[in-house]
């Protein structure tokens, strides 16, 4: 009985030995390896989480409660992206991935377009040539006028005066018309009536009879005779040029962007396609820049047809292009809190609280759809720079600008101590 037991135990020490040994085996060896196994499968299936600054994190905590806090507008149809260019990280998106009107904000776009395809230094100039001699003030030939797209050219007296100047006092030949469009610039279907008013439009988009007249009454009021008639035609290849009048690319983009000027947007719109070789050139063009196909629709350059569309998350990527061309953007929009032509479109805005002189954005308004939008830079705090866009649709237009200030306003303001006691923690 005593030899039976004894072989019992050892035979349940056994047992439980094994037991022992494959618990420890099972702890040593397959829990390492299962957490192995899920830490990799996230690496590889999950997106790598980019960690905030600490500025960036009281910052999201805030836009959190600011959007919680709204009851004025749609919220279904509001979209907010963040990015700190400090930091180099995102900060915030809430449905940035929205497709919705920017309204003016698709200025940016043409902008950047203009910039690429063009150049900053590309000249649209109005310019005058004659072909043939001029003898006792009498030009025996024809007069050329080339007209372009510059949308700062109000009036043809300086190129009148510019004739004058050469001592022709009588053209035995024509006035040639050499211009951009024949037909005045006309509304596209999807714009309202009025949002660009014809009689704001500048000289050489206002057609040719409208440009033909006025020439040839200014040459005429100035003394000039003219022996031939006022044509369209080309510039020959023998003709010389004896004046020329116009502007930059840049010197267009400040009162485009800052003023968010229609009539300029369009213009530069225009001669990009034509460079560009259409709107899919453009397409091409922010894909290759913004290494992703952009979820960008550009139905016209001034942003006026609702028919446009666009993701904020789009224009952040833009904005942080265009953060590193020299400045550029910057000089030409908005800015919160300065002089009344720097303020442009920000005038009654953003300039009597923290935000001043650090806001540099473009407005963006369309009240046939409720849309309006903010995107640019700001200066926030602990000397973070953000690049931001906010849009808002479907809502009214001044409970969205409320929004979209409060936005830059929570971009701004500096922590309080509780708060700073939290970043303290977290920079350990």
């Amino acid at each position: 009985m005593v030899k039976r037991q004894t072989k019992k135990r050892k035979k349940n020490a056994k047992r439980a030995g094994c037991l022992a040994v494959g618990i420890l085996a099972f702890l040593l060896f397959v829990v390492p390896a299962l957490l192995l196994y899920r830490c990799a499968s996230r690496l590889l299936h999950e997106p790598t989480a980019i960690p905030y600054s600490p500025a960036d994190s009281l910052f999201h905590a805030r836009i959190d409660s600011l959007i919680a806090r709204q009851t004025h507008i749609d919220l279904s149809q509001t979209s907010v992206c963040v990015f700190d260019l400090t930091a180099d990280c995102p900060v915030y998106a809430f449905q940035d991935s929205l497709e919705l009107t920017p309204a003016s904000c698709m200025k940016l776009f043409t902008a950047a377009a203009a910039r690429h395809f063009l150049g900053a230094d590309y000249r649209f100039a109005d310019s005058l040539f004659v072909s043939g001699a001029l003898e006792e003030g009498t030009l025996q030939g024809d007069l050329i006028l080339k007209g372009d797209y510059d949308p700062l050219i109000a009036s043809l007296d300086t190129l009148v005066n510019c004739v004058k100047g050469q001592g022709i006092k009588r053209i035995e030949g024509n006035v040639i018309f050499c211009l951009p469009v024949t037909e005045p610039i006309d509304y596209r279907p999807s714009w309202t009536p009025g949002d660009i008013r014809k009689g704001a439009l500048p000289i050489m988009l206002k057609g040719e009879d409208r440009i033909r007249k006025d020439f040839v009454y200014l040459l005429r009021r100035a003394g000039i005779r003219i022996g031939g008639k006022g044509l369209l035609g080309e510039v020959p290849d023998s003709a010389a040029c004896i004046g020329s009048v116009g502007h930059t690319v840049d010197e267009i983009l400040v009162p485009t962007l800052r003023f968010s000027s229609n009539i300029m947007a369009e213009a530069l719109f225009a001669r990009t396609l034509e460079r560009s070789e259409g709107v899919d050139g453009v397409y091409n063009y922010l894909t290759e820049s913004l290494k992703a196909a952009p979820w960008l629709h550009m139905e016209d350059g001034s942003g006026l047809s609702p028919e446009n569309s666009v993701t904020t998350s789009t224009l952040c990527a833009l904005l942080r292009l265009l953060w590193e061309e020299e400045g550029w953007l910057t000089e030409a929009l908005p800015l919160s809190g300065s002089d009344r032509i720097r303020r442009g479109t920000l005038m009654s805005r953003l300039s009597k609280n923290e935000c001043s002189g650090r806001v540099f954005a473009k407005t963006g308004t369309l009240n046939s759809t409720g849309t309006s939008s903010l995107a640019g830079y700001c200066q926030g705090a602990f000397g973070h720079w953000y690049a931001f866009a906010v849009i808002n649709g479907n809502a009214p237009v001044a409970e969205g600008r409320i929004f979209q200030d409060a936005v830059c306003l929570e971009m701004v303001r500096e922590a309080e101590n509780q708060a700073g006691e939290t970043i303290g923690n977290l920079n350990k």
